[in-house]
Order: structure tokens, then sequence, then C-alpha cells
């Protein structure tokens, strides 16, 4: 984890000065866009394991007892999807590429979506283990149907579909991978 965390710092790092020297150059620009994703994608990622790799503490959730599996999945999938909500309005914000700014857009649409989703898992019941388990499998269909989606999105002559593609196949091959160890853990 700590070479994730040295890797994310200098990827911040290293953009960091060509936007301070001149935030106004397009060429600067274009390199903290391009850096952005990679710095999401590598931290996103390292909060997902992290959290999969303790128990939330008692002051986030009040004291969970063990068998509390549908909350600390929730606390997953939130820790995943809000640096992409956060990236993708920047994102959209500063970039002037159509396709980026399709990327920008679909990444925070499913970053603020995945964070309502992670968000009512946290504050709704507990779900039984057998029906969180179905509730998995199900959503690993739906991501497999979402990857081919993004293919198709892909194929598209206009930046933006193909930017909004590459999107879908990032946060589809995610939820992918999310949803199918969670159902096997569980």
């Amino acid at each position: 984890m700590n070479a994730l965390r040295t890797l994310i710092a200098v990827l911040a790092v290293s953009s960091a000065p060509a936007l301070a020297a001149d935030f106004g150059s397009s060429f600067a620009l274009h390199s903290a866009l391009t850096a952005l994703p990679v710095v999401t994608l590598v931290s996103s990622t390292t909060l997902a394991l992290q959290a999969a790799a303790t128990t939330p503490p008692d002051w986030v959730f009040g004291s969970l007892e063990q068998g509390y599996a549908g909350r600390q999945i929730s606390t997953r999938l939130l820790l995943w999807s809000l640096p992409w909500a956060g990236a993708g309005i920047i994102g959209l914000w500063a970039s002037s590429d159509d396709g980026q700014k399709g990327f920008w857009g679909m990444s925070g649409a499913w970053g603020v979506i995945n964070s309502g989703i992670a968000l009512a898992g946290l504050l709704g019941a507990e779900p039984l283990l057998t029906d969180l388990r179905n509730v998995l499998f199900i959503n690993a269909g739906l991501d497999i149907a979402y990857m081919l989606g993004g293919i198709y999105l892909l194929t598209r002559p206009e930046a933006t579909w193909r930017g909004s593609g590459v999107a879908v196949l990032i946060q589809g091959g995610f939820l992918l991978a999310f949803d199918l160890i969670h159902a096997l853990l569980i």
C-alpha cells in the first residue's frame, strides 16, 4: 500500500508545477487532465483496498458487530465512487476536448450514482447474506452488460461517445471485479 501512496503523491506533485507555472496553457491543462484519471484510479482503488482490510471505525457507523457485510461493502464502494465523482466534475469543467468531456462526464455520473447506491446501503437495513450475495451476482451480470455498452460506445465516430465508452469500461470493469469478489467472499 505504501508504494501506491507514493505513486499517487508522485503523480499529483508532477502535474502541480505545470499547473502552477502556466494554468492557462493548454499543454499544462492537458498534462494535468491526462494524469487525473491515473491518480483517481490509483487513489480510489487504494482506498477501497484499505477499507477491505479494515472494519470502519465505530465513530463512522456506530458499533458494528461481526457480520455487517452490507455496510462494509457499501463503505468500500463509497471510497471508490467519491473520488470519481469529484474528478469527473473537475475534469468536465477543465477539459475542452470532446473525448475528455465524454470521459469525465460519464465518470462523474457513475461516481455520483455509485455514491448514492453506497449511501443507501449504509443508511438502510443490513441485508441477509444470501440476499446480498444474490444481488451481487445479479450486479455482476449487469456489469458485463455495462462493459459491452462501453465497447459499443468505443465504436462510435463521435469523440464524446468514445470518451464515454472508456469511462464505462473502467467503471464496469471495477464493478465486475468488486461484485464478484464480494459475492464469493460472503
